[in-house]
């Protein structure tokens, strides 16, 4: 076969190899490639030892190799390379821990990631590749790994879409469905498949896939309904159809109950959340389900696509993932190419200091925000503040009370007794320069085309958790201290900034973490060059880039609902030079806020978007106010709609757990009852029926149980409005009806 350009697509285990498919934008090839996974022994090698390991079935060889044995090590150290069956790449490790549990590095890496670590190839790699005979027999890459302006893969895609009989609840007959070749554009005339009977609509939609074979097949909610799909297939007798490139029938996809195959409920800042498992499409096609992605609605195909690349792990995988996935992937490449064994779990733990030294963990600093109007704000923000510190300052976890630098020459942390090495890159700090450049090229290109702003979002994300995994409990590649001197030196940069602006006659409002906004006393607007000026001394003395994040006509910070003296850092909203708002922690901004609420602040924002004095802000607030009113009226004539008023919310535990009937509680146990199965975590939505209702099982009304013609509770959502509006209006701006207090 003649040599052909392509991208590659997936790579599958098979004995002593792997089976590659590579996109060519008119066909996918596939071929075997000879290859063996790679496990290492961190213990002296012996011939007892290599003995014993040869003596598995799936262990063709061993080795004696020179590697790192932690980030930790200047001296690499023997160790026994073992190559494994890619096919038997988890069983292998669960026999070899039973020995050596402790020992075992680079064991869990997936296949993708050994794949592509070993031939350093990498997910949508574009080589010249030639096959022979089936086997892929040599690659030539036209693009590297690092490489920014790289070509889009051109996948042939299909977005599929079903209905049932009982649709909220994806139950009872499936009725028709839907097929479109695009995915963005809903008005594309689809194909639907709408037979007298659900065996012939399943066959005949697979049929039509087969026919036009996409490379990823797209859908909302495919990770919950595909196993529905397949168990009617198995119930007409169609569970050996495939809908895949590979040969996995449907009947495979069916979920037993119980079985804890839906997936896992898990904690994030504070709030739970659940993962949906997915179902993951063999033979080189491949299955998102958009509404299973945080990173959809951010990347779409171009930003799963970096991240694939940088991850060097199954698209489909990285596809669902957390941000952690990803980052850690990223290191983990780091890791494997300085020559560093990646262990298991985390195996680097804090190290033993007296109680009286514990004052360094402290956190990031805030300047409590003045509560109330302030005119004529500027913003100054550090760009990716934490990143750039590690990178910059070379923060990771092996270069933090390095024992290689002497006392001269060491980097002491300020705030700290700690100091950082100057001698050799950090394991974080390399893997962070490369995201960081990448992300800085795609938004000074962000208007060139559409992928490169996409790009940008998702590395965002990754920026945003970087600092968080270094101390994260169960980060390959964290440790406390270096967390600790993160926040060091952020606190010591915003002290900074704010002394220099004092110099500059200025009087800082507000300052959250790397965010500084501050005002000239009087509230005239600050000069272009003052802000310049002020804005180029920050980023000289705290050595990291700084910008001028934007300029306010006005700034509201807001107070707590109790403490009306008190701000709140995270829920201010302020209207830019520019005409558009810059918004936190308020009603348009919180999930489990219904529609109707939304949409109400949306316009009283339109109002007070006119305003740019004080004054003028206290008229629009009065006109605001008056309008909120207005919506409270539609409220109890019953003009709204019932889908607008929907409270959605995660509830943090299962439905038998719940002790109190709160409401979260009444929705999930009548879904619990209804056999839908329902997780912490999970999104559910409600209608307040009658907030004080004696029979508590009456008193809210989920989503799937509403027949359109329930009465909701004037009252309680008459509350909301009035929180929204309340919570818009600093306490300054609110006129309060006169009691005796105000003539004594």
């Amino acid at each position: 076969m003649a040599p052909i350009h392509a991208w590659l697509h997936e790579v599958e285990a098979r004995d002593w190899g792997v089976d590659t498919s590579w996109i060519t934008g008119e066909k996918v090839v596939r071929a075997f490639y000879p290859f063996t996974a790679e496990f290492f022994l961190a213990k002296e090698p012996s011939p007892q030892i290599e003995q014993q390991l040869l003596s598995h079935p799936h262990v063709e060889s061993v080795e004696k190799v020179k590697k790192y044995l932690s980030i930790h090590d200047q001296t690499s150290s023997s160790v026994l390379c073992i190559r494994v069956n890619p096919r038997q790449i988890r069983s292998t490790y669960e026999d070899l821990r039973k020995h050596w549990s402790e020992d075992l590095r680079n064991a869990d890496l997936s296949l993708w990631q050994q794949f592509c670590f070993q031939t350093k190839l990498f997910p949508y790699a574009y080589a010249t590749v030639e096959v022979t005979n089936g086997r892929l027999t040599d690659w030539t890459l036209l693009e590297s790994y690092p490489q920014m302006d790289y070509a889009p893969v051109p996948f042939r895609t299909l977005w599929l879409q079903p209905t049932f009989a009982e649709s909220r609840l994806a139950r009872g007959k499936m009725t028709r469905i839907l097929l479109r070749q695009s995915v963005v554009n809903q008005e594309e005339e689809p194909v639907i498949f709408e037979e007298t009977t659900e065996a012939e609509t399943i066959s005949n939609s697979v049929q039509y896939i087969r026919r036009l074979d996409p490379d990823i097949i797209f859908t909302r909610g495919g990770d919950t309904f595909f196993p529905i799909i397949a168990e009617h297939a198995v119930q007409v007798g169609e569970g050996h159809l495939c809908v895949g490139r590979g040969s996995r029938p449907l009947r495979t996809y069916v979920r037993r109950a119980n079985s804890g195959s839906r997936g896992h409920s898990y904690m994030s800042y504070g709030r739970v959340f659940f993962s949906q498992h997915g179902v993951y499409f063999d033979g080189g096609r491949h299955h998102y389900d958009v509404g299973n992605s945080f990173m959809w609605k951010d990347g779409n195909i171009a930003g799963i696509h970096e991240l694939v690349r940088l991850g060097c792990s199954d698209p489909q995988r990285i596809a669902r993932g957390t941000i952690g996935t990803t980052l850690s992937a990223v290191q983990m490449r780091t890791a494997y190419y300085q020559d560093i064994l990646i262990p298991a779990r985390k195996a680097d733990p804090e190290s033993f200091r007296p109680a009286w030294t514990m004052e360094t963990d402290v956190g990031g600093l805030v300047f409590s925000p003045r509560v109330g109007f302030h005119a004529n704000v500027a913003e100054l923000d550090f760009l990716s503040m934490y990143p750039n510190i590690m990178v910059h300052r070379n923060v990771s976890p092996e270069t933090v009370n390095c024992t290689c630098c002497v006392s001269s020459k060491r980097q002491l942390v300020p705030l700290t007794n700690y100091h950082v090495c100057t001698k050799r890159p950090g394991i974080i700090s390399l893997s962070l320069k490369n995201i960081l450049r990448r992300r800085q090229y795609y938004k000074a290109k962000r208007n060139v085309h559409p992928d490169y702003d996409r790009r940008q979002k998702v590395l965002k994300w990754l920026l945003v958790t970087c600092f968080g995994y270094t101390g994260y409990r169960n980060a390959r590649f964290g440790r406390i201290e270096s967390h600790e001197a993160i926040s060091a030196y952020s606190r010591h940069g915003l002290t900074l900034t704010q002394q220099i602006a004092s110099r500059y006659g200025l009087e800082v409002v507000a300052g959250i973490v790397d965010s500084v906004w501050m005002k000239n006393p009087q509230e005239e607007p600050l000069s272009h060059d003052t802000v310049r000026e002020l804005r180029q001394e920050v980023a000289n003395v705290v050595k990291l880039p700084v910008e001028h994040a934007c300029d306010y006509h006005w700034i509201i910070f807001l107070p707590r609902r109790h403490e009306p003296g008190i701000g709140v850092l995270n829920r201010y909203y302020g209207l830019k030079t520019d005409g558009t708002y810059r918004i936190r922690g308020i009603e348009i901004r919180q999930s489990s806020s219904p529609p109707f609420v939304k949409k109400l602040q949306t316009n009283l924002l339109k109002i007070l978007a006119k305003a740019r004095t004080r004054e003028q802000f206290q008229i629009a607030s009065q006109k605001a106010k008056r309008f909120m009113m207005k919506c409270g009226e539609e409220l109890e004539i019953g003009n709204i709609p019932l889908e607008d008023l929907l409270i959605t919310i995660r509830p943090s535990r299962s439905p038998d757990e719940y002790v109190n009937n709160s409401r979260q509680a009444i929705a999930a146990k009548q879904l619990a009852a209804m056999g839908v199965n329902i997780e912490p975590g999970m999104k559910i939505r409600y209608l307040i029926i009658d907030a004080s209702a004696k029979d508590y099982k009456k008193r809210v009304k989920a989503e799937q149980l509403l027949r359109g013609k329930e009465q909701y509770d004037v009252t309680e959502y008459q509350k909301l409005l009035l929180r929204a509006y309340e919570n818009l209006i600093p306490p300054e701006f609110e006129k309060k009806d006169p009691t005796l207090d105000s003539f004594l």
